[in-house]
C-alpha cells in the first residue's frame, strides 16, 4: 500500500471560483483536478513559464497526495526557484483553468441533453452547410433565444 500525505496549500479566491465553475461543467472534483495538474507537473506533462514569485491570498485547502508525489512536487518547486508550493499549485491551476472556463460575464457554457432524433438532425443540417454541428446548434439556439427573449421582453 502507497503512503499518502496531506498537502496543505491556498488557492487564491479567483482561482477557486474558476475551478468550482469547471467542476461544476465537468462533474470533476477540486482534489482530483488539483491532483492531476501536480502529478503532471511533477512527471514533466506540464509546465510553468516562470518561477512563481508571490503566495496567493485565499482560502487554505488540502489534498492528499502519495509521499513519493508529495517528495517530488517540493524538490521541483524548489529547482525550479518557486517561492512556495501553494504559488506554485495556484498557477497551474490558473493556467489550466483559463481556457477551460468563461472568461467574462458575456458568456455561458451549458450542457443541453437532446433526443438522438432532434441530434441526427442538426448534424444532418449541419452537415448539409458543411458547419459544424456544435456551431451549427449554437447559432440556432442564439437566434431562437433572441427571439424568445424578445417576445419576453415585450410581455414585461
Amino acid at each position: 500500500m502507497t503512503a499518502r500525505v496531506r498537502l496543505n496549500f491556498v488557492i487564491a479566491y479567483e482561482t477557486e471560483r474558476l475551478l468550482g465553475i469547471y467542476c461544476d461543467l465537468t462533474g470533476r472534483t477540486h482534489t482530483d483536478v488539483v491532483r492531476q495538474l501536480v502529478v503532471e507537473w511533477v512527471e514533466g506533462d506540464r509546465s510553468l513559464p516562470d518561477a512563481c514569485r508571490s503566495h496567493p491570498e485565499g482560502r487554505r485547502t488540502n489534498i492528499q497526495l502519495t509521499t513519493h508525489s508529495r517528495e517530488a512536487l517540493e524538490a521541483r518547486v524548489a529547482k525550479e526557484g518557486h517561492i512556495t508550493l501553494s504559488a506554485a499549485i495556484d498557477t497551474l491551476l490558473s493556467a489550466f483553468l483559463a481556457a477551460r472556463t468563461p472568461s467574462s460575464g458575456d458568456t455561458v457554457t451549458i450542457r443541453l441533453k437532446l433526443p438522438l432524433p432532434a441530434y441526427d438532425k442538426a448534424c444532418a443540417a449541419a452537415k448539409l452547410r458543411g458547419e459544424d454541428v456544435e456551431d451549427f446548434i449554437q447559432a440556432t439556439l442564439e437566434a431562437r433565444l433572441e427571439t424568445l427573449v424578445s417576445a419576453l421582453q415585450g410581455e414585461v
